[in-house]
This record gives C-alpha cells, structure tokens and sequence, in this order.
C-alpha cells in the first residue's frame, strides 16, 4: 500500500469498510486480494467474505473508473465522488444478494411511475445464481473488455478479458456483454444477470 498514490490510499481508507493490509504480501493486487481472503477471520468490524470481496470490487471499480476520468477525459480526480459512488454500488450488490437468498416484498410501480400498494414476492427460484458484471475502456480503435462472474451461493467469482479492435466505446461495451453472455452460455447456466455500465 505505501506505492499506491494518495487517492487510491483515500478511496480505501475512506470508506464504510476499510482494511488494513500492510501485512498482506502479494506479487501482484490480484496476489494480494487473494492472500487477504486467508484473513478474512480478523475483520475488525464484524463483515463476512462475500461482503468484503464485494466491497472490494466497488473500491477498485472505482478507482479504475476515476483513473479512465482522468486519462481519457481530463477530469481532475475526486475522492468524494469515488467513495459515493463506492458506497452506492456496494449497496446495490448488497440488495441484489439479498434478494437471492429468500422470498422478498417489494414494492411495484407501475408505468405512470406512482407507487403501488401491492406486494411482489421474489423466490430464490426466480433468480439468477450467477451474476456477471461486465466493462470496456476504449482508445483510438482499441478496446479492453472484461466480464466478472460472480457464483453468489458459493461466494466465488472469475475474471475474463480481452483485447480487441473496435470503432466506437459503445462496440467495446456491446463486445464485454457479447462475452458475458458467451461465457454463461458455454458454462451451461440457464439464468444469469449481466450488470453492464
């Protein structure tokens, strides 16, 4: 951690959850994640595995996201929108988890966009078990697209990447969902949800 530039250190220090892993060896981030998994039985504020990891992809999506901003479009950095935007995504996989482990209440709305008194009821049966979040980046006719597969009753989870030519960014996102959908597909799942930007 001491080679990371301030705003990485502010992004995963400054967060709901963060980890002290100065004692976490790895040759790479990717040896270092998977190292800091061994420890995950000293969490000082009681989280578990899956909520951790996940936490982690939305610290380092952001990052990753801020990094794009700067580089591509010239936008300064800034680590209050990265840590809302941590916060807010971290949130959002923490519905859709529960909504994988039981029956839920939820609330309708119908297209005039007011809210409805009925109740819907979500089964675990009605939901995918597999979870595939998919990127690009895209510069000068060259994209990089990935897919994350995450297998939420296990907690594990898998990376795919590429790098191609594309025309247009909107190629290179149409290609990392092509991906993720190839990959299901070849896996033989019969239901996934693909979480795209």
């Amino acid at each position: 951690m001491e080679n990371w530039c301030s705003f990485a250190n502010s992004i995963w220090f400054g967060g709901s959850k963060p980890i002290r892993i100065g004692d976490i060896l790895g040759d790479s981030l990717s040896g270092v994640l998977e190292n800091l998994v061994l420890h995950f039985s000293n969490l000082s504020y009681g989280g578990n595995r899956v909520e951790v990891i996940n936490y982690l992809g939305c610290v380092l999506s952001a990052i990753w996201h801020q990094r794009n901003e700067l580089f591509i479009n010239n936008v300064p950095v800034n680590p209050l929108v990265a840590l809302a935007r941590v916060e807010k995504e971290f949130l959002e996989l923490q519905k859709a988890s529960h909504f994988s482990r039981g029956d839920q209440i939820i609330e309708t709305q119908p297209n005039s966009g007011s809210v409805v008194g009925e109740e819907a009821f979500l089964s675990t049966n009605s939901l995918a078990r597999h979870i595939l979040f998919t990127d690009a980046s895209w510069v000068g006719g060259e994209t990089g697209i990935a897919a994350i597969s995450v297998d939420i009753a296990a907690g594990n989870w898998f990376v795919k990447s590429q790098r191609l030519q594309a025309q247009s960014a909107l190629e290179g996102e149409f290609r990392a969902i092509f991906l993720a959908m190839s990959w299901a597909i070849d896996q033989g799942w019969r239901e996934a949800i693909i979480l795209s930007d």
